[in-house]
């Protein structure tokens, strides 16, 4: 398996900026990447911003990323208690 550079997982996880955009808001780009990504970007990520930026995504996650599945998956996997899934609010 190719190893994936930083660059190649911005650009698939946030496909509608440029990379050095989308890593301006890298909480943003966790939280998609958490939602959406694949293995092998979520390990990319990992190795570069380490596991805690997950968990406080989690701890503050911006609304309207992430799904139901993908929101238990993660709060599962960092044993964190079960909190709604944030929801973009609408005005």
């Amino acid at each position: 398996m190719k190893k994936l550079s930083l660059e190649e997982v911005v650009t698939r996880v946030i496909w509608w900026k440029s990379p050095q955009e989308a890593l301006k808001y890298k909480e943003h780009l966790i939280a998609h990447a958490m939602a959406h990504g694949r293995l092998e970007d979520i390990l990319v990520l990992e190795k570069t911003f380490g596991v805690r930026v997950f968990q406080s995504v989690l701890k503050q996650p911006p609304p309207g990323i992430f799904d139901e599945k993908s929101w238990v998956f993660w709060r599962i996997r960092f044993n964190l208690p079960w909190a709604p899934l944030p929801k973009r609010a609408l005005s």
